[in-house]
Formats: structure tokens, sequence, C-alpha cells
């Protein structure tokens, strides 16, 4: 969670125009967000319009303004910040959540947006209950400029040391498996520099590659294991 005294962002709300609410109950938007490039600095804005009203057990009760607790799910090296104080986003009023930073992981990220609600008790404001919002809003990161290569639903895990790495880099898959092993690496622009495949099983399950004909930069180390891929950022050092 983010200190409230800090969480103040420089970003600008939409309007009638460019996030209507027609039906008056409320909107964020945009509801998909422009994708992310691994490595690359990430700067995005979307706008949140309180409703006026809460189902509160199945009664329609008027809302007074609902505040932003937390945004989780956020890539990797992502964070959030509001233009409101404190988060507190008043009922019938635009407001905007900014999302900036670097990740270093591509896929897929439905944001959750934890809030708390408080309802108007006669003018007054008076705490509801907590809500996790993680329908209205995604946001991906791709390897590729172009969005080629998007999230895989069976992802894979692995650990990847040293990083960043002088002339070996090595990576272990949690389990051990059967299906062979492709390592691809790219620059950070998406040209392909180093393929390489392995036999499975391997014992350790340990997996090395020799980088020392890279020049020192950043890279993108991507493993397939069968049906299983991901896609990890790697830094060549001196």
């Amino acid at each position: 969670m983010m200190n409230p005294e800090l969480n103040y962002g420089q970003c600008t709300p939409g309007d009638e125009t460019t996030c209507p609410d027609p039906e008056n109950n409320g909107e964020v938007c945009p509801a998909v967000l422009p994708n992310g490039i691994i490595g690359k600095e990430y700067s995005q804005e979307f706008t949140i319009i309180a409703p006026p009203e809460y189902d509160w057990n199945d009664q329609i009760i008027p809302l007074h303004h609902l505040k932003i607790v937390d945004v989780t799910n956020l890539p990797p090296g992502i964070t959030w910040q509001t233009n409101a104080t404190d988060s507190v986003f008043m009922v019938g009023t635009y407001y905007c959540v900014l999302l900036s930073g670097i990740s270093d992981e591509t896929g897929s990220f439905p944001l959750k947006i934890v809030v708390d609600v408080y309802i108007n008790f006669l003018g007054n404001p008076v705490y509801a209950t907590q809500v996790v919002d993680s329908t209205s809003i995604s946001l991906k990161v791709t390897w590729d400029p172009d969005g080629i290569e998007v999230y895989q639903e069976n992802s894979l895990a692995i650990n990847v040391w040293p990083n960043p790495f002088q002339n070996e880099i090595s990576f272990e898959l949690p389990d051990k498996s059967n299906e062979p092993v492709n390592v691809e690496i790219f620059s950070i622009i998406g040209s392909h520099l180093i393929s390489k495949d392995f036999v499975a099983p391997i014992q350790s399950n340990t997996y090395r590659i020799d980088g020392s004909q890279l020049p020192q930069g950043t890279y993108l180390l991507k493993v397939t294991s069968g049906e299983k891929k991901v896609t990890r950022l790697i830094r060549k050092s001196f």
C-alpha cells in the first residue's frame, strides 16, 4: 500500500466527452490500457467516476465517496498514484489514476482496485465495506514493441542468476520435466540473437547459456518448455 500523503499523481482525469457515464452509475475508462514494453518506461492514466448510489445488503443507498486503498496485481516495477487528496473520490467528480514505472516481466495483469465504500447517512460519510474490483481494467506487458508476443495462459516460472551476468547466465525450472526446453535471447527491440535447445530431462534441472559474445546491455531471455513459456529481462555487465 502506498503512503496516502505521497499518493498524489500528476495526471489529468477525463471528462464527459472522453469518459461518458450516460447511465450515471459510475465509470472506469479506458477498460484496456495500452500495452507496456518490458524494460521500457511506462506512464498511463485512467479515469474513475464514483457512482451516486451503492447496493449495500440489497438496499440502494446514496454513496458519499470512495477511497482507493490499493491497486494490486500490477506488473512488477509499476506503481500507482491518484490526483485526489488521500485518494478520496467524491461522487460525481472525475478523478484519475496514474500507472508508471518500468516492468521486467511480461504478462497480462487484470488490476485489482481495493476500495473503501462510504455511504451518505444524513449528509455524513459512514464506512460501509471494502470491495475489490477485478473486472474493470487490465494491463499487458509484452517484449515486442508491436505487441506480437503476448501473455501465455500457461506461464512458466523460472529462477534466473546471476543477473546482471558477465559470461554465463543460468536458470532453473521449478519442477523436473521430460519436455524439451528451448532458450532464446533477444535484444530489447526484439532482434533474435541466441537460440539453444536442451533435451530433457537434465538431472540438476539447471540450464546454462553462454552469453560471453554479447556486448554489455539489456536483453530478453525467453524460455519455452512444452506449452509453457516465460520472458525475463536480463542484463550483461562488464
